[in-house]
């Protein structure tokens, strides 16, 4: 079993996720977003006018 990282870019800091299996038809609704790009992540938190911008790492196991 291997082992992979993922960020969620955002204005608060989120110690332990949700994690929840989505339905089909609402891909891209509400949810919690991550990607294995840091930079990415790094200008999801950017998106938010607060004081501090927080970058979320993960690891999991897939």
């Amino acid at each position: 079993m291997g082992k992979m990282t993922v960020y969620h870019g955002d204005y608060t800091a989120v110690p332990h996720p949700k994690i929840i299996k989505g339905r089909n038809t609402k891909d891209f609704g509400p949810g919690f977003y991550c990607t294995i790009i840091r930079e990415q992540a790094e200008r999801w938190a950017r998106r938010y006018d607060a004081p501090q911008n927080i970058l979320n790492a993960f690891c999991i196991m897939k």
